[in-house]
């Protein structure tokens, strides 16, 4: 995770392999998952990846996600929204 001192604690930013989507119908993905040093991380989309998911996100695609994380204390789990998703791959669209 990178990590900038004008950074706020709350955001984030990821690189990782891009695995697949969770949910049962790619119509209603709303999260992806993250592979980061063998952990598979889940992160939601944005809303505009949410619509439209762009071409180049391909399970094996290095990817980048910047977004925030939240506390829910109830079930005390870490959630991540990403804001921003890009492709690290030289020769991706994006």
């Amino acid at each position: 995770m990178h990590r900038t001192p004008s950074m706020p604690p709350w955001m984030f930013v990821l690189d990782g392999t891009f695995l697949g989507f969770l949910g049962n119908e790619l119509a209603q993905t709303t999260h992806l998952t993250l592979d980061v040093e063998q952990e598979h991380i889940p992160i939601e989309l944005p809303s505009n990846f949410q619509q439209a998911l762009p071409h180049w996100l391909q399970p094996g695609v290095q990817i980048r996600c910047i977004g925030h994380s939240q506390l829910d204390t109830q079930a005390k789990v870490l959630k991540l929204n990403a804001y921003q998703v890009f492709s690290l791959s030289s020769h991706a669209n994006v």
